[in-house]
């Protein structure tokens, strides 16, 4: 098996390559790679034999600049995996539609032009879901849903690109991420907004402790019913390197939700985060207001989390536990594993 992989030296891609590589079933991993990065990128995988670094860039209508190697593709590779994307939330309308629209759009294009390609995996996120109430089953994407988020609006568009275009032999088969928690093996962890960023705050909120503490209840901006949708990367890693070596289900076209089989809700979670920092406070949500942007800004989280905070969806996991072994370990185990990472200083921001 000869795979291409976009965003392949990313905090996920980077792990997804290292684990394609450990498998006998795979031959090439041929990991796309902008001029600016080819030497950061082939000290990342100096170890791994069988990588070799295509110079390109999704957002060119090309994507493959050298045409010797476009070749090359065009004989060897049977699956593409397209993981790369713009993952900010505060990301402007510009950058988000070039990276994620039409980057998932060259993509495919260029996928439709390789005749042994066999599967085409597509890294989706739970933030299409926007502000959809209810549960989101795994076979839907358009319910009706807004997007506070240039974000998630570009990861609509390009999931909904990806349901809808044909491919001549090619199986689509999606994957929507939870939000990545935890640390790799070389211990870095997601930069991008979201838990880490959270505990991050914590940490530095640390020396007014006392004042903190001081405080019995401690009123936050969140929805009681919220839930936090995680996945973590050893966790993700796994799930897609399955799915990737052997790849699941029967049809054309399969989306699958990856995420921790028993996520918290946001009050948990937070109340979770709080203890482990030895805050002895008692977690309480706010209603939204126009006062809940002004404490995420006091506080150093991105306002656009509120949209998150205040979810009701819920996620339909119905595809996911049907191909895949998924081992139910619950929220403690998980939050015990997590917690324990962040003990031994692995999380660092």
């Amino acid at each position: 098996m000869n795979v291409l992989i976009t965003g392949g030296t990313g905090f996920l891609g980077a792990s997804l390559v290292d684990s394609l590589c450990q498998s006998d079933a795979i031959k090439k991993v041929y990991v796309l790679s902008r001029a600016g990065e080819l030497e950061s990128a082939t000290d990342l995988f100096k170890d791994l034999g069988k990588v070799q670094l295509i110079h390109g860039d999704v957002t060119k209508t090309a994507v493959v600049f050298d045409q010797q190697k476009l070749e090359e593709i065009k004989k060897q590779v049977d699956t593409v995996v397209h993981a790369s994307g713009h993952h900010n939330l505060e990301g402007d309308y510009q950058t988000c539609f070039t990276v994620n629209v039409l980057g998932t759009q060259n993509v495919l294009n260029l996928t439709y032009q390789l005749p042994q390609c066999k599967t085409f995996h597509y890294l989706s996120t739970f933030a299409v879901a926007g502000d959809h109430e209810g549960t989101l089953k795994e076979d839907e994407l358009d319910v009706g849903q807004g997007h506070k988020t240039h974000f998630s609006k570009s990861k609509f568009d390009a999931e909904f690109m990806v349901r809808n275009f044909e491919f001549k032999n090619a199986v689509k088969r999606i994957y929507r991420l939870g939000t990545l928690v935890g640390a790799r093996r070389d211990g870095k962890t997601p930069s991008i907004q979201g838990p880490h960023s959270f505990w991050n705050v914590l940490s530095k909120l640390t020396p007014k402790k006392i004042l903190i503490n001081s405080i019995k209840y401690l009123p936050m901006p969140y929805e009681k019913s919220s839930v936090v949708p995680l996945i973590h990367i050893e966790d993700a890693v796994k799930y897609l390197s399955e799915a990737v070596i052997y790849p699941k289900g029967v049809g054309r076209s399969i989306c699958y939700h990856l995420l921790s089989e028993s996520i918290p809700s946001v009050g948990e979670f937070l109340q979770d985060s709080f203890d482990e920092f030895g805050f002895k406070v008692n977690v309480v949500p706010l209603p939204k207001s126009r006062m809940n942007d002004m404490i995420m800004d006091k506080v150093g989280l991105s306002k656009e989390l509120l949209s998150f905070l205040y979810s009701k969806c819920q996620y339909e996991k119905f595809n996911f536990t049907r191909d895949f072994q998924v081992t139910d370990q619950g929220y403690p185990l998980f939050k015990k594993k997590l917690f324990g990472e962040l003990r031994e200083n692995l999380i660092t921001q």
